[in-house]
């Protein structure tokens, strides 16, 4: 049978007559339909095109149509990358070779005539399989790590430690690049890298087991007089950015290492503390920097000293001057929990008001007074002040700080003068209006902020306590009615600083805006977000939908602003089907308002095959499309009714059947669209994850083959040694070997060297005149 490239819109045919029936290998039916990608002709039952995982026609393909094992016509794809055959209705299967083996063949994939849309098929290049690199990472001295600990080889193998220190990577095969060990000491705040001197070639499975010799550096702290400085913290190691790194001593079958560590831990009494660290074949320069405790006279230092070379002692010199006092409120009573900053030092009131900073000596600087003691709570305070000027600490100094504390009771009324309750009120003044408050005899006058919040009780009253300002100055009032309310959130006007009462009228009045977020393939959205926002973050409304896409908020009536909406925030971005990105045209809300965000949505066929077309299960096909994608494109949707399309980006994500198939939610955007699609096999799989590219809207069929290059072998020699029999295997496709066998027997002991040699010793006993290798790929 004579095979037909596809010419478009050329009316080329073969028939052959099979059973009283006529196949026709046809080029003229295939053409592509405005807004859908392919579309069939008459009379075509099978067709679609060859494709690149860049999306590109794939030319020269030949594409085969048989029926129970016979050939009834083939065809070679053409610059479009199209073919179509006219069969009659029947169960048919397809065989495509691509024009070099720089792309995977699909030798077999079954249809069933008429197909009813375009099957697209994707050649993608081979690559090699997964090697799996499985081991432990252990400290000698049995210092446990944590589990966000993790091994590296390769790019593409990585891998964190579980609870004992396990691990499992699937590097590429053939993969050649040194190990790369990040530790992180379980409970304390050791850690350290190690990186190994050489490559790891690797080429099959392996099994890695790293004890990693661990050791102390002991570190003693004394001032001038030798006197040992209690609690002190001293932390540093061997840093990362050295210029030369030590070595390790070799580990078994691994190498050596080089290492950088770090350690943090506080004197004891008699000034000597013991830093966790990697053993290393020669000592190496440290950097240790010293804290000396807050009631020290010493200031921070630095020292370089070597590691492994036994104990070393740091002497802290340049004595500080220290700044002590009390924070006490008008009554005398202390205030504990105010934060103290004069730069570079701070420090926090205690539980007697007390405070104690250690500074260098002739540091100027203004000194800054927080009160953040309550907030957060449902009725919360913040303060903070500054100096006049710099304070110069040139001598021991004592400052003692009064801060004058008043009550403000905060009434609010809706429109028609009847008490709010539950409604947050937010009091501070204007950062243009910085308030004056008095906290030391002779000291001029602090500036700064006052803030403070809570919710308003059943009589629409909060009281708020604040620092109390040496006069009134201009504040403002925020105000967040509760949900239920029928008033918009307003900033308004106000004097504040001296616990005058204040009276607040809210007079902007809402409206209700609902409706449903939906997908209208049914893809479910539980616990979606729906906004509706001008930018000025007060006046709009942001709401989760419930478990059926429903929605209702308060806006500020007669508000203009856009919808946008989302899927449900989580870390596992897995769990959420599709998520979308959009914002509408501007609406203007002046009553209770209906508005329904519907996604046109639409399910895409992707099935995953192998070379042999079978499916290849549990493998994630993620979805990324739209302007805002990793492939931008100019992708419009209608979400609300009356709308002119929007532009909208999304990303949906499925896993394939025990088929191969996974039908993925998308976007159905008014044009074609080109997506980018990630695909990551299970986690058992010798296939690697794939990024190609899809189109969205064509409502085609899409077929995805992942191979992997079968070995090949060209040559076996044998050497005898006295009773020992070797072979030497040479061929190509070896990298990722999982099984050699030498007739019926199973060889365990094989060799992969690299990719085109593998060596073994034949066991006693065994005999055969036939190896066979066998990787991810076939045998």
């Amino acid at each position: 049978m004579k095979s037909w490239g596809i010419r478009s819109l050329a009316a080329i045919a073969l028939s052959v007559m099979i059973g009283g029936s006529t196949i026709t290998s046809a080029g003229a039916a295939v053409g592509a339909g405005t807004g859908s990608g392919i579309r069939a002709a008459a009379g075509q039952t099978i067709y679609g095109k060859v494709l690149t995982q860049q999306n590109t026609p794939l030319q020269s393909t030949v594409v085969t149509l048989s029926q129970n094992g016979r050939a009834l016509g083939s065809q070679t794809t053409s610059s479009d990358g199209s073919y179509a055959f006219n069969a009659p209705a029947g169960a048919y299967s397809l065989k495509y070779v691509p024009p070099t083996a720089g792309y995977a063949t699909l030798n077999a994939f079954d249809v069933v005539a008429p197909f009813g849309s375009a099957l697209n098929v994707m050649l993608t290049v081979p690559t090699p399989g997964r090697s799996f690199v499985t081991g432990t990472v252990a400290l000698n001295n049995g210092v446990k790590l944590e589990k966000s600990s993790y091994i590296q080889v390769g790019d593409l193998g990585s891998s964190y430690l579980d609870d004992n220190g396990g691990f499992r990577m699937m590097p590429t095969a053939g993969t050649s690049s040194p190990y790369l060990i990040k530790g992180f000491q379980r409970g304390g705040d050791f850690r350290f890298q190690l990186k190994g001197t050489s490559s790891a070639t690797i080429n099959q499975d392996v099994q890695a087991n790293f004890l990693i010799s661990a050791t102390t550096q002991r570190v003693r702290v004394v001032d001038t007089q030798g006197n040992p400085i209690a609690n002190a913290q001293v932390y540093g190691g061997i840093p990362g950015n050295s210029t030369v790194l030590p070595t390790t001593p070799a580990i078994e079958g691994l190498g050596s290492f080089t290492a950088s560590t770090y350690d943090s831990q506080f004197t004891d009494s008699n000034g000597w503390v013991t830093l966790n660290s990697i053993a290393t074949t020669a000592a190496a320069n440290g950097s240790l920097t010293v804290s000396p405790p807050s009631g020290s006279r010493f200031q921070p230092q630095d020292f370089t000293k070597p590691f492994g070379a036994g104990p070393v002692t740091l002497t802290l010199v340049n004595p500080n001057v220290l700044i002590t006092g009390s924070v006490k409120d008008s009554t005398g009573a202390a205030v504990p929990g105010i934060q103290l900053s004069f730069s570079p030092t701070w420090t926090t009131t205690g539980a007697n008001g007390g405070y104690m900073m250690s500074v260098p000596p002739g540091t100027s600087s203004t000194l800054s007074v927080t009160d953040k003691s309550n907030w957060g709570s449902n009725v919360g305070s913040l303060a903070s002040f500054t100096s006049a000027g710099p304070i110069v600490a040139s001598a021991d100094k004592t400052l003692n700080l009064v801060i004058p504390y008043t009550q403000t009771k905060v009434r609010v009324l809706d429109a028609k003068g009847l008490p709010v309750s539950n409604a947050w009120v937010d009091l501070s003044n204007a950062a243009a209006n910085s308030g004056k408050v008095t906290m030391a005899q002779g000291m001029a006058a602090f500036s700064g902020g006052i803030e403070a919040a809570g919710y308003t009780d059943s009589s629409g009253v909060v009281s708020l306590k604040t620092a109390k300002l040496d006069s009134e100055v201009v504040g403002t009032a925020t105000v967040q009615p509760p949900s239920t309310s029928s008033y918009a959130v307003e900033i308004l006007p106000t004097r504040v600083g001296l616990g005058n009462a204040i009276t607040l009228t809210l007079q902007k009045p809402t409206v209700k805006v609902s409706g449903t977020f939906t997908y209208t393939d049914g893809t479910k959205i539980d616990g979606g977000s729906v906004s509706f926002q001008n930018g000025d973050g007060l006046n709009g409304g942001a709401v989760n939908t419930d478990s059926t896409g429903a929605y209702s908020m308060p806006v500020l009536k007669g508000m203009t602003a856009f919808f946008t909406a989302s899927c449900p925030f989580n870390a596992n971005r897995d769990v959420y089907p599709l998520c979308v990105s959009f914002v509408s045209a501007n609406h203007t809300i002046n009553a209770d308002t209906t508005v329904n965000l519907t996604i046109p949505t639409f399910k895409v066929p992707v099935r995953v095959v192998d070379p042999s077309g079978k499916g290849i299960a549990n493998v994630k096909v993620a979805f990324n499309a739209g302007p805002g994608g990793m492939i931008p494109c100019d992708a419009k949707a209608t979400v609300i009714a009356g709308d002119a399309p929007v532009s909208i980006s999304w990303s949906g994500i499925a896993t394939t059947d025990s088929t191969g198939l996974a039908m993925v939610p998308n976007v159905r955007p008014n044009a074609v669209c080109s997506a980018y699609v990630y695909l990551t096999p299970d986690a058992n799989s010798r296939y690697q994850e794939r990024y190609v590219q899809l189109n969205v809207g064509d409502n085609a069929s899409n077929v995805v083959v992942l191979s992997i290059p079968a070995p090949v072998i060209t040559s076996a020699t044998v050497t005898k040694t006295g009773t020992t029999t070797s072979v030497n295997l040479l061929g190509d496709n070896f990298a990722g070997t999982t099984d050699v066998t030498l007739g019926t027997t199973a060889i365990t002991n094989f060799k992969v060297v690299d990719k085109q040699h593998i060596t073994f010793v034949v066991p006693a006993g065994v005999s055969g005149t036939v190896v066979t290798v066998k990787n991810g790929g076939g045998s």
